[in-house]
């Protein structure tokens, strides 16, 4: 199975943590990536019963979190579709440092993205009608209680006014 890392073009542990690495590094782990089935090797014919989505804590990453630091395994990738071959298992990351900064990107605006990121890849009909999973590690569980917040505020809107969903 392809790795995370390489999929992303990222460095391997061994070529160090230059300033440069640690650039892409957090580039890289901000949105919402499918670990599997690898896209490029998706078969196309079967469909996934259930979504799982990972969502790191403060000061986390959409690896390192879910990363055993003496073996370097990334429980999500090398364990997880063995355990639930027929879901799409993905993971989310944001830069959690600024949640608690004088920034004004907070939890609003994390679960804002995930929320939207989500709704991209469940757009289909068998999308939108299969679970969806949640694993969270601490700050993380604030920001799906958010996006499952603001999913049932949207709901209620569109219920209470319908189309008034278009004009946001």
């Amino acid at each position: 199975m392809m790795s995370w890392a390489k999929k992303l073009g990222r460095h391997s542990r061994e070529e160090g943590t230059d300033s440069l690495t640690k650039e892409r590094e957090v580039h890289n782990s901000h949105g919402l990536f499918v670990l599997y089935p690898i896209p490029e090797f998706h078969n196309h014919g079967s469909i996934p019963e259930a979504d799982i989505v990972a969502v790191h804590g403060l000061n986390g990453t959409a690896r390192k979190t879910w990363t055993d630091k003496e073996t370097g395994k990334f429980w999500l990738e090398d364990f997880l579709p063995d355990a639930v071959p027929t879901a799409r298992i993905m993971t989310f990351g944001y830069d959690s440092a600024l949640a608690f900064s004088n920034s004004k990107a907070g939890i609003r605006n994390f679960a804002t993205d995930l929320l939207n990121r989500i709704r991209v890849v469940r757009s289909s009909h068998e999308a939108k009608n299969r679970p969806l999973v949640f694993i969270t590690h601490s700050l993380g569980g604030i920001v799906v209680k958010k996006v499952l917040a603001l999913t049932i505020l949207f709901y209620r809107r569109t219920l209470t006014n319908p189309g008034s969903h278009l004009s946001e």
